[in-house]
């Protein structure tokens, strides 16, 4: 016979659901501070020397520390470094990450004002543009900052004339003028896009008088109209066709290979009582390669989209009218080339069959995939989730409160947002905050009160310390 002692078989199964708990409850990242530097009053800061050095620039002076040690290795003398035009006598048409235009009041001698293209890492005029009849209404980059497009309109027209509007391509770096395209009715709130080769054009020009709405893409180079990307046919779910006479074109997309132009599309001058769905042209001559089918009774459209990284998948957000008062929300995951559903992002608590999310001014707003396209974000007005792509399982969700720098209010602009080391975190971090993530469980790591600096591996952080005086050395931990 055994000998049973039935206290034993309790402590030995506590201590195993102890330890079994611990584990699955183990943060998988931690952030600890490593060093203090200090630096006194700091005005910027960052990583040199392949993050073997830490470079700070002071008012007068620049430190360079050692990063594994902390100690300070030299002061170096700063160079004096001209200042960014500023005053009364300086217009700002508009910026990007590298640079911004500027218009010039005209010195003596000089007959009409200048406008610049300003380098802001090099703290100096990069180009002067030359060239402009009308007076700039708006300015926008291409991506990357290549080329920079321009829309200006005459000072005065006639009521009656349709509105001739220049739109201008110009090289960022030499300032050249590439190309000017004159265009009736171009709707200057519409950002022009232009392919990743810089070969062509897409435009948004509304007629108010016809109520007409087209979108064209043109060659960069000659002006010529190569053509307007056609709404394809359509038919419901049970197989009726659906008239698609008036229906618009609402939010384009070039893939970077230049294969695919990717768009929504809607049967309704208004965006949020259309019914469409998500199309791919051929990029070269506008013809469909794909187009989503109609799968509902009830009306639906896509409210915006997303590709990852290697734009081999993207991620729709759709919505279905399911009353006058009820909506729907679902994310699916497709296809590149092909257009094929490979997964459908779906809230499975009854009642709240809906994920998270608000779109925006521009396609793809508070959507993020991570670099690897194995995790996605969505974020609304009231949350944001984490999803694993290939299951189309919800993660977790992220707490609600409300502060700005709050991960679901990040994701309205992706540049302040991003998946970091090993995509486990994701932060969110302008000039002023840092907050470090776990995409996992979705819960607060670290937060701080000050713009960040991180190494090339993201095992790294810069910030300023509480007392402004002194630069602090953060590490991340992987478990």
């Amino acid at each position: 016979m055994f000998d049973f002692d039935l206290r034993k078989v309790i402590l030995l199964l506590f201590i195993f659901c102890a330890t079994l708990n611990a584990q699955t409850n183990r943060e998988s990242v931690k952030v600890r501070l490593k060093a203090t530097l200090d630096t006194g009053k700091a005005e910027s800061f960052d990583f040199i020397n392949n993050d073997k050095e830490i470079k700070v620039i002071l008012k007068d002076k620049t430190q360079i520390w050692n990063t594994e040690t902390g100690k300070l290795l030299r002061i170096e003398e700063n160079a004096i470094v001209p200042q960014e035009p500023s005053g009364s006598d300086v217009v700002s048409y508009g910026w990007g990450k590298k640079f911004r235009v500027l218009r010039l009041k005209k010195a003596k001698g000089e007959t009409e004002n200048r406008i610049v293209i300003w380098d802001r890492e090099k703290n100096e005029i990069s180009a002067e543009l030359k060239g402009f009849s009308q007076k700039i209404v708006r300015v926008f980059w291409s991506e990357y900052e290549r080329k920079l497009l321009t829309i200006s309109k005459p000072q005065k027209s006639s009521f009656f004339a349709s509105p001739q509007t220049e739109l201008i391509v110009w090289d960022t770096i030499t300032g050249r003028l590439e190309n000017r395209l004159v265009l009736e009715y171009l709707n200057e709130y519409s950002k022009p896009l232009m392919s990743p080769d810089g070969r062509k054009l897409v435009t948004r020009q509304t007629n108010p008088l016809k109520r007409k709405t087209s979108v064209k893409v043109w060659d960069a180079e000659t002006g010529k109209l190569l053509y307007e990307p056609a709404v394809p046919p359509r038919k419901t779910a049970d197989g009726k066709d659906i008239d698609v006479s008036g229906a618009l074109v609402y939010e384009a997309k070039f893939t970077a290979d230049g294969k695919f132009l990717l768009g929504t599309t809607g049967d309704a001058a208004f965006f949020n009582t259309s019914d469409g769905n998500l199309v791919a042209w051929n990029a070269e001559n506008g013809e469909v390669v794909w187009q989503t089918p109609d799968t509902s009774k009830d009306s639906e459209r896509y409210l915006g989209f997303k590709l990852s990284d290697d734009e081999k998948i993207l991620v729709a957000v759709k919505e279905f009218n399911l009353s006058l008062l009820k909506k729907e929300k679902i994310a699916e995951i497709r296809d590149v080339e092909t257009g094929k559903l490979l997964a459908t992002l779906k809230n499975p608590e009854p009642g709240k069959n809906e994920i998270a999310f608000h779109g925006g001014y521009e396609t793809g707003y508070n959507l993020i995939f991570s670099p690897s396209a194995k995790t996605l974000i969505t974020g609304g007005r009231s949350k944001a989730e984490v999803w694993n792509v290939s299951t189309g399982y919800r993660r977790c969700t992220f707490p609600r409160a409300w502060e700005p720098a709050d991960c679901f209010f990040c994701l309205s602009n992706t540049d302040y947002c991003q998946f970091r080391a090993s995509e486990k975190i994701i932060v969110a971090s302008n000039n002023d905050y840092l907050r470090i993530w776990n995409t996992e469980n979705c819960k607060l790591i670290q937060r701080f009160d000050s713009r960040a600096v991180w190494s090339r591996d993201d095992r790294l952080i810069l910030l300023i310390a509480k007392d402004k005086k002194s630069v602090q050395l953060w590490e991340v931990i992987l478990n």
